[in-house]
């Protein structure tokens, strides 16, 4: 059940964040996805913002966060792993919710007389782009070690890396026209490993043929191969 949860709202959350990402862009006149934030398109004041803040971005939000939970549980997370799922859960899928409530001003500004709503937005996306990177490197850094994750706990620390990468172009090229590449490098990291990571709950679900495989047997920490002692070796013999 877990699993299929898992698996369920890691993939219907991707799919609502980024069906929100573009039709907010096509009905937003003039909108470029390379030189303007995600957050402009559903800002105070545009005519579609409302709809795409409540019915894209929040239930986004809260399946994402939903896929954490589930998905620590599945894989039976515990210390890093579990803090690393923690981080994705409450930073990207509540501070999606957190965003939708609190959405930015027209243009986004970062500097100058700007309001509570806008200040909160910010500061919850410079959170989330701290916190999110860093736990994909901190699960991927465990589950790269473990039986049967060991490809998932890979993509983890690739995707942790990029998203990483691409928060310091996002900071170096915020005031030039390629600061929504830059910041889509970073989501669509995130984002990506998140999908990855749901179809490999869709990869265990039982089938009418198959059982579904033990996470908690094949998730063990890989242990080097024994020793053989030099006179027991087949050479000795």
């Amino acid at each position: 059940m877990q699993r299929r949860l898992a698996f369920l709202s890691g993939t219907l959350g991707v799919a609502l964040f980024v069906f929100s990402a573009i039709i907010g862009g096509a009905l937003f006149p003039g909108y470029s996805h390379v030189e303007q934030f995600i957050s402009e398109s559903y800002a105070l004041g545009t005519r579609y913002g409302t709809w795409l803040r409540f019915l894209g971005y929040l239930p986004s939000g809260i399946l994402i966060a939903v896929f954490a939970w589930t998905a620590a549980r599945s894989l039976s997370a515990r210390t890093y792993t579990a803090i690393g799922f923690a981080g994705i859960g409450i930073f990207y899928g509540l501070g999606t919710v957190v965003s939708a409530f609190f959405p930015c001003e027209a243009g986004c500004q970062t500097q100058g007389e700007i309001s509570i709503t806008q200040i909160i937005h910010n500061s919850m996306g410079l959170l989330t782009y701290l916190v999110v990177p860093a736990s994909l490197v901190m699960i991927g850094a465990r589950l790269r070690k473990r039986m049967g994750t060991q490809k998932l706990g890979q993509k983890a620390l690739v995707c942790g890396i990029v998203a990483m990468f691409g928060f310091i172009l996002f900071i170096e090229l915020s005031d030039t026209e390629y600061r929504g590449l830059a910041q889509r490098l970073t989501e669509g990291s995130i984002l990506w490993w998140i999908l990855s990571c749901a179809l490999f709950f869709k990869e265990l679900l039982p089938t009418t043929d198959t059982p579904a495989p033990d996470l908690r047997s094949i998730s063990q920490p890989l242990s080097p191969a024994p020793r053989t002692a030099p006179g027991n070796s087949p050479s000795s013999q």
